[in-house]
């Protein structure tokens, strides 16, 4: 990764195309018989691993591009860190029959709705410009998981109440 924020969104977003591969992988996977469950290596579970291995190695770089840099969480690293924290999840969760498994992240999902505060306050800031690496990895996909797999509910819609903005027609029809 270049010592750069660009840089690890970069090294970010080619993890996020492996895990979407995974996901993909992890359909067939689901469906195995109990004869493949007995003879098969799974290649997704190698994925998966893979895709551990990258996240970790991400991670670190990151922690220490931050030290260098500053360790307030600007807009951009508040995206990254979204982005991170739900592969992270994701990664997790992708090949586990029971989707139990998500209880296990409460804090994790908490860490998401903290970060999207920083950026979607940038999307309301008064100077009209939007966040850094809003299409590639913007607030969207982690808020969406988040509202969908967070195991309490009250969290889970402050995950959705936080999509609102970005979802609703900002005019009125009538």
């Amino acid at each position: 990764m270049s010592a750069s924020l660009q840089g690890a969104r970069n090294v970010l977003c080619s993890v996020v195309a492996e895990m979407k591969a995974l996901n993909i992988g992890s359909k067939a996977y689901m469906h195995r018989t109990a004869d493949d469950l007995l003879h098969e290596v799974s290649e997704p579970v190698a994925r998966q691993q893979h895709l551990k291995t990258r996240l970790a190695q991400w991670y670190r770089l990151f922690t220490y591009l931050k030290a260098i840099h500053g360790s307030n969480v600007d807009v951009a690293a508040a995206l990254l860190l979204m982005t991170y924290t739900i592969v992270f999840i994701e990664k997790e969760a992708i090949l586990d029959f029971d989707q139990g498994v998500y209880d296990a992240y409460g804090s994790v999902f908490a860490q998401i709705i903290d970060l999207a505060a920083a950026a979607l306050a940038w999307t309301r800031n008064s100077e009209g410009k939007q966040p850094p690496f809003k299409f590639e990895l913007g607030v969207f996909l982690p808020l969406l998981i988040t509202g969908l797999k967070y195991p309490f509910p009250e969290p889970r819609r402050q995950g959705l109440c936080a999509l609102r903005p970005l979802i609703w027609w900002p005019y009125s029809l009538g």
